[in-house]
């Protein structure tokens, strides 16, 4: 089944993320700053979370937004000061955590001159690994693009040049690179490549 999260989710939410998703920046300070963000994200009119549950377990979920640069701002004015601290003490005691952040906010500066002034960008996407391969990724992607084209816009999303199998499954579902660097891929999806594709050949044959 394939829902949107509630707050009684987040704890799951939280499970699974640390699960999958352990090695990111995030992840390595703490639990608490996962429930923080999503609870963050959850609280948000122009972000969602959608679950897939299996006998009432989640297995699968996807964040996602229509205003990243909005959500960082208000994810930093909500961090208070002991937080912050507790985010740089943490990442200094584990360098590869630390660089991989630094790596991160480099990629995006530069990232942000690929995207256009409206659009859907994908935050995290993890499915359970006892479940994968059973196209709930696929299923999960599917509802936002359902969003992204009930808002006429595309969809991006960003990922580790390392993670080979996350960027493999972004480009089965359509997405194309648009720009790599500093470690990072983005990575793009119209929702009206048939509506543009057909309009080109109409332009073509007239």
């Amino acid at each position: 089944m394939i829902t949107q999260a509630t707050t009684t989710d987040l704890n799951s939410i939280t499970s699974l993320h640390l699960a999958e998703l352990g090695n990111t920046p995030n992840s390595q300070v703490g639990r608490w700053l996962i429930t923080k963000l999503y609870t963050l994200i959850l609280g948000r009119k122009d972000a969602q979370i959608i679950v897939a549950k299996n006998q009432q377990a989640i297995v699968g979920v996807v964040s996602f937004g229509y205003d990243l640069a909005g959500l960082t701002k208000a994810i930093s004015r909500d961090l208070s000061m002991v937080e912050i601290i507790r985010i740089i003490l943490a990442l200094l005691t584990k360098p590869g955590a630390l660089i991989s952040q630094i790596q991160h906010r480099l990629f995006m500066y530069q990232a942000y001159t690929y995207l256009p002034p409206k659009y859907l960008g994908i935050l995290t996407i993890c499915i359970d690994s006892a479940h994968q391969g059973h196209q709930i990724g696929s299923k999960l992607i599917a509802h936002v693009f359902a969003s992204a084209r009930a808002n006429h816009v595309p969809v991006f999303v960003d990922t580790y040049l390392s993670n080979r199998r996350a960027i493999r499954f972004y480009e089965k579902n359509g997405f194309h690179r648009v720009y790599q660097g500093f470690g990072n891929v983005l990575l793009t999806k119209s929702v009206w490549n048939n509506y543009f594709f057909s309009l080109s050949r109409s332009w073509h044959s007239s």
